[in-house]
């Protein structure tokens, strides 16, 4: 996930102190790499003046899997990326996209890898496995066109849903999840006229220090960090 914040100061804080991310590197100097695996920096922040996201990123398998996510995507208007901006995100090559919703959305294969050790301040490390960086959940307008685009294009499988609560003359109102992978979703999608911006990107941490995180998580939002 690539973004924009406003308050850098802030989220490094927030990031490093209470999140337990661990800091990556890369080309851009006034970007924020937090690293969580051997990914260089699986969320990217950069100074703005407003905190938005700029895109949610998707690794494929390889340049194979990239034909196949062309070839299915052919309705939206998709475009492979420039060398600069590959370089950039440390990848060999890329597509980009706008989701229904519009959420951007980049498909990758062979993104660059650091096999150091993942030294964070609180000693934390994060739980990512095969399971990646987490879900992304995404503000739709049309929840039923989105997951229609996500399973029927994209390839995604259905993980369920739950009813969100909501006043009578909305109707009923879910937020659904997709997935690629046993038992794991990988996505989840709502619907709101909301700005296209993913609402929450969970990330675990080792079953032991839940509780500890969860006090630093508390103290920090009462510092107002």
């Amino acid at each position: 996930m690539r973004g924009r914040a406003a308050g850098m100061a802030a989220r490094r804080a927030f990031a490093f102190e209470t999140a337990g991310f661990a800091e990556g590197s890369g080309p851009e100097s006034e970007a924020l790499y937090l690293r969580m695996d051997e990914r260089c920096g699986r969320i990217v922040i950069l100074p703005g003046r407003e905190d938005r996201v700029e895109v949610v990123g998707r690794e494929v398998r390889d340049h194979l899997v990239l034909g196949q996510v062309r070839q299915a995507v052919e309705a939206a208007v998709i475009k492979p990326l420039s060398q600069e901006d590959c370089d950039l995100r440390r990848v060999e090559a890329c597509l980009t996209f706008e989701a229904p919703g519009g959420t951007p959305v980049e498909i990758f294969p062979w993104p660059a890898l650091d096999h150091g050790p993942i030294a964070t301040p609180v000693r934390q490390p994060l739980r990512h496995g095969t399971l990646g960086a987490g879900h992304v959940v995404v503000p739709v307008g049309d929840l039923d066109g989105a997951v229609r685009f996500c399973t029927e294009t994209l390839g995604f499988l259905p993980r369920g849903a739950f009813r969100l609560p909501a006043a009578p003359e909305f109707g009923p109102v879910r937020l659904r999840f997709l997935g690629s992978r046993q038992p794991h979703f990988a996505a989840a999608a709502a619907a709101t006229p909301a700005p296209p911006r993913p609402v929450a990107s969970p990330c675990r941490c080792q079953r032991p220090r839940f509780g500890r995180a969860a006090r630093r998580t508390r103290r920090a939002w009462a510092r107002g960090k």
